[in-house]
């Protein structure tokens, strides 16, 4: 790589440090992380999505999967910063996503169906129809089991990849919201602030303890502890569920999930990041643009290769693109008139055959 590559790079994808960050996720799409165990939170990015509800690591911690309620997936490779819409499932009432111990990625609807993906998102099958109704959250168990929870508190459970389901045990709510797992126990959460441990893998269940907050949204690990957070972005923290301590806040309303980078996965390695990084995008410039004007694009290449340039609007649609040209490693500058748009946010894709970046653009009148 040249000296002048390496340094655009450097200055216009700086790659964030991963190890042990939480993330929080408000249904509008933007993706706050913390790397002081939830104590202070910034921005990460924001995704061209309005109804955003799950969020979890892939098979590496820079990997990580996100899921709208309208089935469409998306997936970043370094962290969340960038993202790109790699699948979908066919549903409107999707509630949650899932990594399984072999790395396959799990998405869960309200109304109990359960998609597959073994290709990291691309294509998803139906894998289940579980026998409840009204879905909240789905976890995988320390020895590898699947649990679905339903709002009202019944705990399903797999033993065979999710194949097939049955009814474990019940905790009498009616505003359950998260199941995850820590260690060797599971916990559940409720709106209300209720927080409930299973020692023996759902089969029974005890109170643990009580937030002193409504609205509780999600629940997560947080390295060897617990995370919670509500849905107005006041994040609380936990050794085992019981004594709770209020932390930090993301400052957002309609915080919908929150999640680690931590892989729960069983024998999958890390994958090497030689090819995660291979292209750097700066801002597209001007932005804002004039509706009609022109973008000026500059971006860098590790290695040659095929660069395609899409743009979408904030509902995920595409509204224009160039065809996709061969460009030799080295930096790159290139002009793209934009025919007239409607004022508003809207954001730049750029795709290689090893990885996509994007950036947000502003269109005005």
């Amino acid at each position: 790589m040249t000296r002048a590559i390496a340094c655009l790079l450097c200055l216009l994808f700086a790659s964030p440090a991963v190890a042990h960050s939480l993330f929080a996720l408000v249904d509008t799409g933007e993706l706050y992380v913390s790397s002081d165990q939830g104590t202070t939170w910034d921005v990460r990015s924001t995704l061209p999505v309005s109804d955003a509800v799950g969020l979890m690591a892939g098979t590496t911690s820079a990997r990580l999967f996100l899921a709208s309620a309208s089935g469409m997936v998306y997936r970043s490779l370094n962290a969340g910063v960038n993202w790109t819409a790699i699948g979908s499932v066919s549903s409107d009432d999707v509630v949650d996503l899932g990594i399984r111990s072999d790395g396959a990625l799990l998405v869960l609807s309200e109304s109990g169906t359960l998609w597959e993906s073994t290709d990291q998102g691309v294509n998803f099958s139906v894998l289940a129809a579980l026998t409840g109704s009204n879905f909240v959250s789905l976890a995988v168990g320390n020895t590898g089991s699947l649990y679905a929870l339903t709002r009202t508190g019944e705990i399903e459970e797999s033993t065979d990849d999710g194949v097939s389901w049955s009814v474990k045990s019940a905790i009498p709510v009616s505003d359950a919201v998260s199941i995850r797992n820590l260690q060797t126990s599971l916990y559940v959460l409720t709106n209300a602030g209720l927080v409930f441990q299973s020692a023996n893998a759902g089969t029974s269940w005890v109170t643990a303890g009580t937030l002193s907050q409504v609205h509780m949204r999600a629940l997560t690990q947080n390295v060897d502890r617990l995370a919670a957070v509500t849905s107005e972005g006041e994040v609380a923290s936990s050794p085992d569920g019981s004594a709770w301590t209020w932390i930090g806040a993301v400052n957002q309303l309609n915080v919908i999930a929150l999640a680690n980078d931590t892989p729960y996965v069983i024998g999958v390695p890390e994958e090497p990041p030689s090819v995660t990084l291979p292209i750097a995008l700066a801002p597209p410039a001007p932005n804002p643009l004039r509706a009609g004007g022109s973008l000026s694009i500059r971006f860098a290449l590790n290695v040659g290769d095929r660069v395609t340039l899409r743009l979408f609007d904030v509902q995920g649609r595409e509204v224009s693109a160039l065809e996709s040209a061969a460009f030799d490693a080295g930096e790159h500058e290139l002009t793209w008139p934009i025919r007239s748009l409607s004022s508003g946010l809207y954001f730049l894709q750029l795709s290689t055959s090893h990885a996509n970046r994007s950036a947000t653009l502003t269109v005005l009148n």
